[in-house]
């Protein structure tokens, strides 16, 4: 299950994704994203990974998406640590 908020008419911030975690590692994840980032073409979507979980890092490096190198968005978690934002630009078409 995926969970996004769309943010006006430009972006839209993935804030969860859930999958059972005995079924990770089966595509679901990476299935949900590609569905959602499919109902919203045009759209730059965002995501926000904790630096410390290597494994949701390279999950969304995979797909393609990159550090937010612009400075215009920062993030921390519930408990004040740094959180890396994860932005992938729309494709042209």
């Amino acid at each position: 299950m995926v969970f996004a908020r769309v943010q006006g008419n430009e972006e839209a911030l993935i804030t969860n994704i859930v999958v059972d975690p005995s079924r990770r590692g089966l595509g679901f994840g990476t299935e949900a994203v590609e569905l959602l980032e499919a109902e919203f073409p045009g759209k730059t979507f965002v995501a926000r990974v904790d630096p410390a979980d290597g494994l949701n890092l390279y999950f969304w490096l995979r797909l393609g998406y990159r550090p937010d190198r612009s400075g215009k968005a920062s993030a921390h978690n519930e408990t004040g640590g740094y959180m890396i934002t994860m932005i992938r630009e729309p494709v042209a078409q």
